[in-house]
């Protein structure tokens, strides 16, 4: 019979997993801590360990090694309440099988269970060489706690301590070089250099001395050799950025780099060696590309080892108000008032935004309305420029928000109707109903600072409808 760990220290939540998961035809031993855990591991070997944590400590690596160090290596299901970045790539890296939110029903584990035991046996892991690389205090931090960015952390975990080449691809603004960043910080090479090389700003003529350097005499006004990025990067990360807008004849030799880890510099004749990692990205198709002949299909499939897709900001608005946060804090100290927050229907109007041009347009709006702030809170005046964006703009994004809510509230009654047979499932209608017309009321109420003749305008109903609501709240 297989054997489960489960390691939760609250005993609530471990008393009701047990209930859930005791349904399988499996052994579950309940533990309090990754150490109790070693403990049982050293006495008989599981087939899953399923453990709670937000970043890995000691005693959870220790737990994470020695399930991977075995004969017959253990997958680790780690259960988050709170994701992050390090904790993501922490767990990733040192050996989880998956890193996942902690689900608030214990019975949505069962599936996810019966997909580990059913697919790990046949999954054959590697032991890691070394203990994990931590990232440096004030090490680069990608903000986001969305299910698109953990799978980007968890991929980042996976992937930071091999040299492989990796492909990012999204649109301008979506933090592509972050990304690389974060990879270089976690990778065997934290601590070596990170040099970045933006194709598309460098003139044709200059882009292979930059990369490759030159030998005095290459070409008029090559007074003295000059040591190129690859030689600069030596042992550490070279970063591409819009390697779309490469020509032809340079991806050639960074080709060559990949395959055979050589080059020459402009005008020389000794071959030089090329420990570097490369990491590049694009905003562009590069299927498009390659079709337009422009790019070349061989260094296509060398760049594209590992890919990862940045999602836009408008797919991962949840993410919004963190963003807005962390940008206030990193501000603030430039300007003589103290910031002290964000009103909320100034947050709502930030959320509402569709941002084509991403993080980077966010920032620069929270950066201009922190400057030229000056009572200490940014509210919806400290963003003019949104408001001058043409009417149907912002309307769209109001649909477009109205839009995700009808969608979340179709997913939310096809579950309640399932279950509406149910002992305190009667009322589902009103139920439902009264909680969206609560939240509409406060919110308003809210965004007005408490006027009720403000809010009822807002909310489109009239001051005697709004006290007839409250008071029967």
């Amino acid at each position: 019979m297989n054997r489960i760990l489960l390691v939760e220290r609250d005993q609530k939540y471990r008393d009701r997993a047990l209930g859930v998961l005791g349904g399988l035809d499996c052994e579950i031993v309940s533990l309090r801590d990754a150490d109790e855990a070693v403990r049982a591991m050293m006495e008989q070997v599981p087939a899953l360990v399923i453990t709670e944590g937000d970043e890995p400590d000691e005693s959870d690596r220790r737990l994470l090694r020695l399930a991977r160090e075995g004969s017959r290596p253990v997958p680790v299901l780690v259960l988050t309440g709170n994701g992050s970045t390090r904790g993501a790539i922490g767990y990733m890296d040192a050996g989880a099988y998956d890193y996942v939110a902690k689900p608030d029903d214990p019975s949505a584990l069962l599936e996810i269970v019966r997909d580990i035991l059913r697919l790990s046996g046949g999954v054959e892991w590697s032991t890691p060489l070394e203990e994990p690389v931590s990232s440096p205090d004030g090490a680069t931090t990608i903000i986001g706690r969305s299910a698109e960015m953990i799978e980007i952390f968890k991929m980042i975990g996976r992937i930071a301590k091999s040299d492989a080449a990796v492909l990012i691809q999204g649109e301008s603004g979506t933090g592509k070089e972050l990304v690389a960043r974060t990879i270089h910080e976690n990778s065997r090479r934290a601590g070596k250099p990170f040099l970045a090389v933006n194709c598309a700003a460098i003139p044709e003529t200059l882009l292979e001395s930059e990369l490759f350097g030159h030998e005095k005499g290459a070409f008029t006004g090559a007074t003295y050799s000059r040591k190129g990025k690859f030689e600069l990067s030596h042992g550490g990360t070279i970063f591409l950025d819009e390697i779309g807008d490469m020509s032809l004849p340079t991806q050639a030799k960074i080709l060559r780099v990949l395959q055979e880890h050589t080059f020459e510099r402009v005008g020389g004749e000794q071959t030089l060696t090329a420990d570097t990692r490369i990491i590049a990205a694009t905003n562009k198709s590069l299927v498009d590309c390659i079709d337009r002949s422009e790019f070349r299909v061989d260094l296509f499939y060398r760049l594209k080892v590992v890919s990862i897709f940045l999602p836009a900001l408008r797919k991962r608005p949840g993410d919004v108000g963190l963003l807005v946060e962390h940008f206030i804090h990193k501000y603030r100290p430039s300007t003589k008032i103290g910031i002290r927050g964000i009103t909320p229907r100034a947050q709502a109007l930030l959320e509402a935004q569709s941002w084509t041009g991403n993080v980077r347009e966010l920032e620069n709006a929270i950066q201009t309305a922190v400057v030229l702030n000056r009572t200490g809170t940014l509210d919806v005046e400290d963003f003019p420029f949104l408001h001058q964006r043409e009417g149907s703009g912002v309307a769209a994004t109001v649909a477009d928000v109205v839009t995700r809510l009808a969608d979340e509230a179709r997913k939310t009654a096809a579950v309640l109707l399932a279950h509406e047979d149910e002992p305190g499932s009667t009322g589902v209608y009103h139920q439902c109903v009264d909680v969206v017309e609560r939240a509409l009321v406060q919110g308003a109420l809210e965004a007005n600072a408490g006027n009720q003749v403000q809010a009822s305008r807002a909310l489109g109903i009239s001051r005697n409808t709004l006290r007839s609501k409250l008071d029967a709240r």
